[in-house]
């Protein structure tokens, strides 16, 4: 039986193989693949480490450091509204990253509600997250009678580890 018959059994019943095997043509690389497949010839393969032992595990090991210091500046964006106080959130974990959060501002200019980790978020560490909301919280912007009773806007806080 040729090799092209070979291999349309492998994917069709016998009794197409008679009439397809002269539609078929094989390269010489694949006829050489399937020789040593069928021949089971035990050459190496060519990939990995000649060196190496198929049967090792890693030891395990690997570095790095903790106790981290950094900071947390943030970008204040309120429509029509400058902000008067920005209290620096603190820095409590070996994280770095972006942390965005949205805030309501009543018309007096208090944060009423600051969620963090919305869109743009980088970092949603937990030690961040609750960070940039007690800070957001803690921001005072100025008060205006012409803003709506509940101002949305977004703070974004860039925290960065320092040595």
């Amino acid at each position: 039986m040729s090799l092209k018959c070979i291999l349309l059994l492998l994917f069709m019943s016998a009794n197409w193989c008679g009439i397809l095997a002269q539609t078929v043509t094989s390269s010489k690389s694949t006829t050489d693949a399937l020789n040593s497949i069928l021949n089971d010839d035990d050459k190496a393969g060519d990939q990995g480490d000649p060196n190496g032992d198929r049967d090792a595990n890693g030891d395990g090991k690997g570095g790095g450091k903790g106790n981290g210091s950094g900071t947390g500046v943030g970008n204040y964006q309120l429509a029509g509204r400058k902000v008067i106080a920005k209290p620096q959130p603190r820095y409590t974990c070996n994280e770095q990253g972006t942390v965005v959060v949205e805030i309501s501002v009543d018309q007096n200019g208090r944060v009423i509600s600051a969620t963090p980790g919305v869109r743009g978020t980088t970092n949603s560490a937990k030690c961040l997250l609750d960070q940039a909301k007690q800070a957001a919280l803690n921001t005072k912007f100025d008060s205006s009678d012409a803003a709506p009773e509940k101002q949305v806007g977004k703070i974004i806080y860039n925290f960065r580890l320092t040595e």
